[in-house]
């Protein structure tokens, strides 16, 4: 806006501040299998594939049936659902194809047994509308991890 304006923007010398990486705490697989113990079996298979495949949920949630690759057992990573839009991944490296193996192809065949439209999604609300991350978050994630706190 500066530029098109023609006039010196004070601040245009600095460069944004680095933001520091957060350290992540992955589960560990008793954890995993622990949460997939309790989890509502509706949303089991949803949870196995994001476990096993480590995907971020705006990718799972912007999965299509047309995204399967049966034959050559691949889930094929081309877009994200972002607060309700269908969006391309961000760059290049972010489409890839990422390996089935037996025990998601086993749910991943579940998951699309009635799916029968191409542009169906795999996970869908109640309305058969695209998920709601933060609505999932509230709704599924946080109560069964509640519920996934007492001991072994």
């Amino acid at each position: 806006m500066a530029e098109e304006l023609k006039f010196n923007y004070p601040f245009s010398r600095y460069r944004a501040l680095r933001e520091q990486k957060a350290d992540s705490s992955p589960m560990t697989l008793e954890e995993v299998k622990r949460f997939l113990e309790y989890v509502a079996p509706n949303w089991y298979d949803y949870f196995l594939l994001r476990f096993m495949m480590g995907i971020r949920s705006c990718k799972v949630h912007g999965l299509q049936l047309k995204h399967i690759d049966f034959e050559h057992r691949l889930l094929n990573i081309r877009q994200n659902m972002v607060n309700g839009d269908i969006t391309d991944v961000k760059t290049p490296k972010s489409r890839h194809n990422l390996p089935i193996n037996d025990l998601l192809l086993t749910a991943i065949k579940r998951i699309t047994a009635t799916l029968t439209d191409p542009n169906d999604f795999l996970f869908t609300d109640d309305n058969c509308s695209p998920l709601d991350t933060r609505k999932i978050g509230k709704d599924i994630w946080h109560p069964t991890q509640f519920k996934n706190t007492s001991p072994l």
